[in-house]
Parts: structure tokens; sequence; C-alpha cells
């Protein structure tokens, strides 16, 4: 065996023990399976990252059941490619590759994983999906952050960063990446209204929201109010309503939409929103998030400030995968769902 040197950029633990959290094939989470393993050893440009807290978005959701179809297509006919799910990591540095000097040893980082592999003990990731966890912000604060927190952060500044006085209206105001456009618009002096349920209705007001819509109750397309931004998580209402409360030059965000459709997902949503950019001068656009380190370093240091407060409705331990998902499959979760590892 080659002899490995011994500093920060080749450095790797001895007997590490790890486990990761496996789909094997498309179905419900009580399928899913643990498996005990060596921890991986980082390739050149790579940290091994000892995972400490992650979440659950959506798209964890999606590759779980494969539904829409449509993602089979993409990512594995009879199974998922990446069969390690979660893109939020926050953890310590455990093993740095060839070529790293940006980390080393007991860093603390977080990141959106590109290739998943989050709900594991150990998970590798390229140094340049990660960045470094401010002073006075924890781990879970750090592991809820990254795929919502960018999806919020480059739903809103799509049209063009907002300053005081720009009204937003926050369809689905109490999920994960509501809660972010909700913190980030405020940070940013915007008048927010949001949309929820009436049980979250008095949780949205305290994330900077001046005005909630309980939808149960009442209809948001049919106020008063027009919006400069209306930023649209849930994808559930009709573009044509939406454009009532759009005052002329307004920019809409689809987020989220047309996960409603078991085949072909948010295409047809998306075509939607294209063909209704033809016409006016009201901007219609489907979000696709990116991840950026940039976004993280922004994210990171706001919530450092005290601008943004990651909104943590439940935890759950890392034995607890299968449950975190199967709540977050409900649609009903407020904020977001936490996976912490000791």
């Amino acid at each position: 065996m080659a002899r490995v040197p011994n500093d920060r950029r080749h450095h790797q633990e001895t007997t590490r023990r790890a486990s990761r959290h496996l789909y094997n094939g498309y179905g419900p989470p009580e399928e899913i399976e643990r498996i005990e393993a060596d921890a991986p050893e980082p390739g050149p440009g790579e940290v091994v990252v000892r995972v400490r807290a992650t979440s659950t978005n959506m798209g964890d959701w999606i590759l779980l059941t494969g539904k829409p179809y449509i993602v089979r297509m993409m990512f594995g006919l009879r199974a998922p490619k990446k069969r390690v799910p979660g893109g939020d990591v926050a953890g310590e540095g455990a093993a740095v590759g060839e070529g790293v000097s940006t980390f080393k040893i007991g860093d603390r980082v977080f990141g959106e994983l590109s290739a998943g592999g989050a709900y594991s003990t150990h998970v590798r990731a390229r140094a340049d999906e990660l960045v470094g966890i401010p002073e006075h912000v924890g781990f879970e604060q750090a592991g809820v952050t990254p795929v919502a927190g960018a999806a919020a952060l480059q739903a809103f500044r799509i049209g063009g960063m907002p300053g005081p006085g720009t009204t937003v209206q926050v369809n689905g105001a109490s999920s994960g990446v509501g809660y972010f456009v909700t913190q980030i618009a405020r940070a940013h002096g915007c008048e927010v209204h949001g949309v929820c349920s009436g049980r979250n209705a008095d949780f949205v007001r305290t994330q900077g929201a001046t005005r909630v819509y309980d939808y149960t109750a009442e209809d948001f397309t049919a106020s008063e109010v027009r919006y400069d931004r209306v930023i649209d998580i849930v994808g559930n209402r009709k573009i044509r309503d939406c454009r009532r409360v759009m005052k002329d030059g307004a920019h809409f965000v689809g987020v989220t939409g047309g996960l409603d459709n078991p085949w072909i997902g948010p295409f047809l949503y998306m075509a939607k929103l294209g063909i209704a950019n033809r016409r006016g001068s009201q901007r219609f656009k489907m979000l696709i998030a990116t991840p950026s380190t940039d976004d993280l370093n922004t994210l990171g240091a706001m919530i450092a400030r005290g601008e943004i407060t990651p909104p943590v409705e439940r935890r759950f331990a890392y034995e607890e995968v299968p449950e975190a998902l199967a709540h977050q499959g409900t649609g009903r979760s407020r904020g977001k769902t936490l996976i912490t590892i000791d």
C-alpha cells in the first residue's frame, strides 16, 4: 500500500466506522435500509465530512417514491442511482484529499451535496460544495439551510434584488422555503404578505409577514393589494388568478408547482409559465435552483447577524430517518425537518 502523507491535504483518520441509509428501490420510507461500513476516503479535491446535522427536502421524498414518474427516466428506472439521500449537510471535516487547501481536519462546514449522501455518519463531498460555518452558528441551523435557503434566496432575487418598499407575496409561507423567503424579504426591508393555513398564521407573522391569508377561509388572489413579487412555493393557483394581484412589471416565481401531476410533474407547469411570460409586462419564471457557495456564505452571514433564524419544526435522530422522510411526505410540515447525528 502506498504511504499516505500525514498532512492536512491527505490526512485520513484510522479505524473509522460509518453507516448510511440506502434507497434500494422506489417505495415507502419504511423500506429504507441502514447499513454499516467503513468510512469513505477522500479523493482529490474532496473532504470527508463527519455529519452532525442534515434535513429532509421535497427532492428526497420524490427520489424515494419515484413520483412524478418522469423522475425515473432521469434518476433510474427501477431504483434511484443516488441510493443514499440527503442534500443538506453540516458537520466537521474528518479527512481531506489531495489538493484541498481550504479546509482541514476539524473545520466546521456546511453545504449542498449534488450527489446526495448526507443521510450518513460520514460522507464524501467536493470541497467546492462546502463553506465554513460562521462563529456562533450551530450545526442544526446550518444543517437545515443549504437546499431550502439557497432556493429561497435565488427565488427572491429573480428580476433583481428587491429593496425597501417592495411588496412580496409568498404563497406557501409556512414551508421551509417559504419561511426563508419571508425572513430574507423582511431583512431587505420589503413588505411581506404570506399565504398558509390558519394554524400556521401566527408563526408566519413572527417570521416577518405583516399580512397573512388563511387559504382555508380567504383567497389571496381576490385581494385589493398589488404586489411587486409573487413567490409561489405551492403552485396551486392558476396563473390568470395570480395576475390580478400583480403590478405592471411585477415578477412571479414558481418554486415547486406541478408536483400533483403524477406523470410529468412540474414540466407542464413550467410550460404554462413560459407561455404566460410572452404576454404583457408581468414576468413569469420557474425557479431552477442551483448549489452556490456564494449563496451559502450569504445565508451563513445572515444567520450569524440574526437576520435569519432557520425554521426547525421537528427534530429526528439519525435512527429515525424513515420517520423524518414520512413526515416530509405528508406535505404538512411547518418549516424544516431536522435530522441530528451524535
